[in-house]
C-alpha cells in the first residue's frame, strides 16, 4: 500500500537530481512539498493560524516587498515592475505561510524521509561523475534531450542546478545528522564538493568555499561563529557595493584584467556600467525591475559583453541600482533582521547550527556574483530550504538543546 510517507520519501530522493538537471523546476518542486509537508496535518487557514505569523516575520516581509512596490511607479516600465514585484511578492508570502503551517508538524520517528533526501545529495553529485565517460552522463542525455549544445545546456540549466546542489547539500547534512549518521552528516560536504569543482560555476565554487569556512569555524569555535554569522553576512552584503568600487583599480588592471576568466572580465564590466548609472539616481534608483531594459544597457564594452544583459548578477549592485540608498538600505536592514532571527534559534545540536550558518553563507556569497533578485526560482530557493530544514527540525524535535 502507497503511504503518505512512502510518497515524500520517494519525491525526497529524486529531488536532488531533478533540480541538477534543471534548476529552473525549483518553483514546481517547492510547491509540491509544500503540499506534501502541510496535507497530512490537515491546517486550516483560520484566523488563529494566521495571527501565529509573528510580527518580526512581517516586518521582514515589509522591509523586502514595500519598497519595491513604490519604486514600480518611477520605474522605466511602470506595469513590468508591479507585474514582477507582485509574482515576488506571491511567492514570499506563501512561504510565510507555509512555514508558519509547518511549525505545528507532528513529531515523527521515522527517518526515512530524511534518510532518502540525503541519499538523494549523494547521489546528484555522484552522477556528475558520470559525465567524464566518453559519451557523457545524464548531463549530457539532458542536453541531448531538450535538443541543446551542452554548453547552452549547462549554463541555462545546470548551472542554476549545481549552485541548488551546493545549497542542498548542507540541509542533507542536517538530514544524516536527524537521521544518527553522524558520521555521514560530516563527510557530506566533501562528498558533494567534487561535482561543484568539476562543473564550470565560479557562483557555485565561491559559494560552497564560504559555505565550508564558515561551517569549519562554527565547528571549532561555536558561539563566536554565531556572532560571525549574525553581523558578518549582513555587513558583507552591506558594503558589498562599496568594497567592489575599492578594487575596481586592481580588478581593471590590464595585468590582472586580462588573467580573469570571461564570465569575470564580464562582470567587473557590468558592474562599472551599473555603478555609473546608480550615480546618476543616487537616492531613489531606477525603479522596480528597471535592470532589464536600462539605457545603454544592450550596447558592448567588448565583443559580445553587453553592459547590462537583463540584471547585474549582483544582488547588492541591484538593490542599489534600482531601489537607490534608500531602498538598499531597507534591504539590508531586512536581511540583518532575517539572520539574526534564524542565529537567535540555533538551539540545536552544534553540527545542525553550523550547517544552517553555511547554508546562510553560501546563499548570500552567491548573491554577490550571479543572478537576479527577481528571477523565481532564485527567490524561490530560500523558501525552499526554510521549508525542507523546519521540516525535518520539527518532526525531531529532540535536536533541539535543553
Amino acid at each position: 500500500m502507497v503511504t503518505h510517507r512512502g510518497v515524500l520519501s520517494i519525491v525526497l530522493l529524486l529531488m536532488p537530481i531533478c533540480i541538477l538537471l534543471d534548476g529552473l523546476i525549483i518553483p514546481l518542486v517547492t510547491g509540491f512539498l509544500l503540499f506534501m509537508f502541510v496535507w497530512p496535518q490537515k491546517h486550516s487557514l483560520s484566523p488563529i493560524v494566521l495571527r501565529q505569523i509573528d510580527r518580526e516575520a512581517l516586518l521582514i516581509v515589509a522591509l523586502l516587498l514595500v519598497w519595491p512596490f513604490i519604486s514600480s511607479f518611477w520605474a522605466l516600465s511602470q506595469e513590468a515592475a508591479l507585474s514582477t514585484v507582485a509574482r515576488v511578492s506571491c511567492f514570499v508570502l506563501l512561504g510565510l505561510l507555509g512555514l508558519t503551517l509547518i511549525r505545528k508538524t507532528t513529531p515523527n520517528d521515522d527517518t526515512k524521509p530524511l534518510e532518502c533526501f540525503a541519499i538523494g545529495i549523494i547521489l546528484a553529485a555522484f552522477s556528475v561523475a558520470l559525465e567524464t565517460l566518453p559519451g557523457g552522463g545524464l548531463l549530457m542525455a539532458g542536453a541531448k534531450l531538450l535538443q541543446m549544445t551542452p554548453t547552452d545546456y549547462y549554463d541555462k540549466s545546470v548551472n542554476k542546478g549545481i549552485c541548488e546542489l551546493t545549497l542542498l547539500a548542507w540541509v542533507g547534512v542536517i538530514a544524516f545528522k536527524l537521521s544518527k549518521h553522524d558520521k555521514l552528516a560530516l563527510w557530506m560536504p566533501w562528498l558533494v564538493m567534487p561535482s561543484i569543482l568539476y562543473l564550470h560555476s565560479l557562483t557555485a565554487k565561491t559559494g560552497a568555499l564560504a559555505a565550508i569556512a564558515v561551517f569549519t569555524f562554527m565547528r571549532l569555535w561555536p558561539q563566536l561563529g554565531k556572532k560571525l554569522v549574525a553581523w558578518g553576512l549582513p555587513l558583507l552584503f552591506a558594503t558589498w557595493p562599496i568594497i567592489i568600487e575599492s578594487m575596481k583599480p586592481i580588478l581593471t588592471n590590464r595585468l590582472i584584467y586580462r588573467e580573469l576568466p570571461t564570465s569575470s572580465q564580464h562582470r567587473i564590466g557590468i558592474w562599472n556600467f551599473v555603478m555609473e548609472r546608480w550615480y546618476e539616481k543616487p537616492l531613489l534608483g531606477w525603479g522596480a525591475d528597471s535592470s532589464r531594459i536600462m539605457p545603454g544597457g544592450n550596447d558592448a564594452f567588448q565583443p559580445y559583453m553587453a553592459n547590462l544583459p537583463l540584471h547585474p548578477h549582483n544582488i547588492p549592485l541591484q538593490v542599489l541600482l534600482e531601489h537607490g540608498l534608500v531602498g538598499f538600505m531597507l534591504y539590508c536592514t531586512a536581511m540583518f533582521l532575517f539572520v539574526r532571527r534564524v542565529v537567535r534559534y540555533m538551539q540545536f545540536d552544534p553540527v545542525i547550527n553550523a550547517a544552517i550558518g553555511a547554508m546562510m553563507a553560501a546563499y548570500i556569497t552567491m548573491c554577490l556574483s550571479g543572478f537576479s533578485m527577481w528571477q523565481s526560482w532564485w527567490v524561490i530557493t530560500p523558501i525552499l530550504l526554510c521549508l525542507l530544514t523546519t521540516f525535518f527540525l520539527s518532526e525531531h524535535p529532540s535536536a533541539k538543546k535543553s
